[in-house]
């Protein structure tokens, strides 16, 4: 049955021949025009979650459900990636391609057996260099960009897929405060002005006080707490998620959340 939901995934479970398990009974639903941004230790499922999401590996148990109430699985490749852009971790930084070359990547899923892009291809990969500021970057060699940049064309290209969901996993990593906040700052914009859903990992908690509308808690393949950041982004539950110290406080300068963590025990 169709959904108002772009995603939804329902008591998701994956475990491996040898007993371990991943995912335990995760339930997720993302919201057309929200940030949720999914936040958890190392090894506890964040990427195995996003790429049951994207259809690239099938859980042991539940069910993924697009808005059509398909699985991702039951897609073919194009039809899947015209529903859900997927980013993974560590994409190559090495690449023969321009910049303007990469983003019309993105349009594959549209070409229709075409040899060549169409002019539609060519606007929507103008646009989208446009939106990410790239426009004169177009000739440039993608190998030659900053680490902030290069994500800025991922994000180009994945735009020009024209897909109602964003699954980003690790977006932002290894890149410094002031380019994380850049590639954020874009996204943000990116899915309240075309009205998208997008699901994005990390691991700091500012970055989901800064630009999350909701926030998924995940820890040992279960989720421990999810909903509206305001209410979410506690001393405590971080302290259960994280295993450190918290403390919440509020920016003076635009009131926002910031949470500062300690190696040290909370006291009694």
């Amino acid at each position: 049955m169709p959904s108002e939901s772009p995603l939804i995934g329902r008591a998701l479970q994956l475990e491996y021949p040898d007993g371990a398990t991943a995912l335990n009974g995760v339930d997720i639903e993302l919201k057309p025009g929200k940030v949720t941004l999914l936040l958890g230790p190392n090894g506890s499922g964040k990427s195995t979650l996003l790429r049951i999401l994207a259809g690239l590996q099938t859980p042991t148990g539940g069910r993924v459900e697009t808005a059509q109430g398909k699985t991702p699985t039951e897609l073919s490749s194009k039809e899947r990636a015209r529903q859900l852009a997927y980013l993974p971790q560590n994409m190559p930084a090495v690449s023969p391609f321009t910049v303007g070359q990469m983003v019309l990547l993105g349009r594959h899923i549209h070409a229709g057996g075409r040899w060549f892009e169409s002019q539609g291809d060519r606007d929507s990969c103008r646009h989208a260099l446009e939106v990410m500021g790239l426009l004169e970057m177009a000739d440039r060699p993608f190998s030659h960009l900053s680490g902030g940049e290069q994500q800025r064309v991922h994000l180009a290209r994945i735009l020009c897929q024209e897909a109602p969901v964003y699954l980003l996993d690790e977006p932002v990593a290894g890149l410094d405060p002031g380019h994380q906040f850049e590639v954020l700052d874009l996204l943000v914009d990116l899915v309240k002005s075309q009205n998208l859903a997008a699901l994005v990992s990390v691991h700091d908690p500012n970055l989901a006080a800064r630009f999350a509308d909701e926030v998924v808690f995940l820890s040992d393949g279960q989720v421990v707490d999810a909903g509206p950041v305001s209410e979410c982004l506690t001393a405590e539950l971080l302290e259960q998620v994280f295993g450190l110290a918290y403390v919440i406080g509020v920016h003076p300068k635009d009131g926002s959340k910031y949470a500062l963590a300690s190696q040290f025990p909370k006291e009694d």
